[in-house]
């Protein structure tokens, strides 16, 4: 799950380590032409990107007309290295919800393939609404339009000056914007049928029972497809598991219930680290603490004028500061250190270096699947149920929101109050039970502290899924998969290869701890 996934600010610090793979898939998608795809009902593949194959396929827009309208899909497959002992495909989704498929296969192929092992093909499709699918959920008018509104959106949300009903509003217009540009397809861009859909390309690619590996929102998607279709799973991977009932219930504040849990590693082992591995180590990690909040304080009564930067001239605020921190509890192997070194630098108002950042994104001169597009609002408020759109309400989930997590409750918050501004309902929104016993158990995966889909959510959901086994790694941040560990890849692969589970109770250690470096250096 990603609260910031339609930011226009872009904490460039934290992404130029945490999203560059994704920026570099995004460059080498620009020069393929997914359009140029003729679709298809059968799927007729077309080499792409060097060594992936591309194609775009029909399906029922609505499954309960299957030759009515038709949306299509943007697929992209990495064959098995090992053709002659190949095992089948796996399906992959990395969350968001909106986050595309393809480009992020084309950005972390090689982790993924030396995950899986060298017998499996890799499939990523963009689900309804998202990337190169078609249509997509995009509601502007321009990417100029997209960018005018983008540098006015309040994202990081506080009681009492005025962020909160600005945010309502601008949601209001968003949802407005959606309504008119998207249709009547808007109603189907639930996750119900993002499972139908991959039930649909098994068919099509010709494999009785389902590989999949989905992360974040994925393990939603993963849950679902298993609560409808549970004599179709073969091997099901979920790593950092958001509760699929609170997802149904719209219920996800709770689910940053250990978000500053994880901001107290990063005060722990800074001050453990010392100055050489953190730029604003003291001898504890109160007094790191302590220090953190003078630089945001400083930053708040006197925000820093930047007149040139990489994406222009920019004055950074106190937002921009949270928003960088929020960013850091995704993924702190790569995030703390370039939190604690853009921290030294706004602590000395260092324009050197601030100006060797970029601050604002754009979608002009993308093409049209770069874009961002508003598919997380139209994905998860088609599941959610109607929430109460009131300012009133939207002042209370802030305030909810605050007090479950001081750091990333301000921006969180942002998802409920989007659905209450939400116009479009789903078609049919799916409201049976989340549960099911598959012919294979399920192995879930979660971290110790996870920044948006805690521990305790994941030891819920292993309790409806018959045979689920959880395994657990003891590091912090969100996902396994962002600080992969040998222990962990062992036991994805042993799985996907053999049906084998690792033994209840397992515990894998990290290989690498935030700011600190190696385990074995550290023990």
């Amino acid at each position: 799950m990603r609260a910031f996934h339609t930011l226009t600010l872009l904490v460039a610090t934290v992404a130029a380590q945490y999203t560059r793979l994704q920026r570099r898939a995004e460059n080498d998608s620009s020069a393929f032409d997914w359009y140029s795809l003729v679709p298809s009902d059968d799927i007729f593949w077309t080499p792409c990107f060097g060594s992936f194959k591309c194609a775009r396929l029909n399906a029922p827009l609505d499954y309960n007309v299957p030759n009515g309208t038709q949306i299509q899909l943007a697929l992209q497959l990495f064959p098995a290295p090992d053709q002659e002992n190949r095992a089948g495909t796996i399906f992959i989704n990395p969350g968001g919800p909106g986050d595309s498929a393809t480009s992020f296969l084309l950005a972390d192929v090689d982790k993924l393939s030396s995950l899986f092992g060298p017998t499996f093909d890799i499939l990523a499709f963009d689900p309804r609404g998202v990337g190169a699918t078609t249509p997509r959920v995009y509601c502007f008018d321009s990417p100029e339009h997209a960018d005018a509104f983008g540098q006015h959106q309040n994202l990081v949300l506080r009681d009492g000056d005025g962020s909160i009903p600005r945010a309502r509003a601008q949601k209001e217009v968003i949802g407005s914007l959606c309504k008119d540009k998207v249709g009547d397809a808007a109603q189907f861009m639930d996750t119900e049928h993002v499972a139908t859909d991959m039930l649909h390309l098994l068919s099509k690619i010709g494999q009785e029972k389902l590989l999949y590996w989905g992360i974040s929102y994925g393990t939603v998607l993963g849950q679902y497809f298993a609560s409808l279709f549970p004599e179709k799973i073969e091997r099901m991977v979920l790593d950092g598991i958001a509760d699929g009932e609170e997802w149904q219930a719209g219920n996800i504040v709770p689910w940053i219930a250990d978000a500053d849990k994880i901001m107290a590693a990063f005060f722990a082992n800074c001050a453990a680290a010392g100055s050489s591995k953190c730029a604003i180590a003291e001898a504890t990690a109160e007094e790191v603490e302590a220090r953190l909040e003078r630089i945001l304080t400083a930053v708040e009564n006197d925000p820093i004028p930047i007149p040139q930067s990489l994406t222009g001239p920019y004055v950074y605020t106190s937002d921009n500061t949270a928003l960088l921190i929020i960013s850091s509890l995704y993924a702190p192997l790569a995030a703390f250190p370039v939190l604690a070194e853009t921290l030294r630098a706004l602590e000395t108002r260092n324009l050197t270096f601030l100006a060797q950042q970029g601050y604002i994104s754009s979608d002009v001169g993308q093409q049209p699947w770069q874009q961002s597009s508003s598919a997380q609002f139209a994905i998860e408020c088609s599941d959610f149920p109607q929430l109460d759109g009131s300012l009133n309400a939207a002042i209370a989930t802030v305030r909810n929101a605050t007090a479950v997590s001081k750091w990333l409750g301000p921006i969180w918050s942002i998802l409920p109050i989007a659905c209450g501004a939400w116009p479009i309902q789903a078609k049919d929104r799916y409201t049976g039970s989340v549960s099911s016993t598959s012919d294979t158990p399920i192995l879930g995966i979660s971290n110790l502290y996870d920044a948006v889909t805690p521990l305790s959510g994941a030891r819920a959901v292993s309790q409806r899924f018959g045979g689920m086994q959880l395994l657990e790694h003891n590091t912090v941040g969100h996902t396994a998969f962002l600080s992969l560990s040998t222990c962990v890849a062992d036991a994805v692969q042993t799985y996907f290869t053999s049906g084998q589970l690792p033994r209840e109770g397992t515990v894998c250690e990290p290989d690498e701890l935030p700011l600190l470096g190696p385990r074995t250096q550290t023990e």
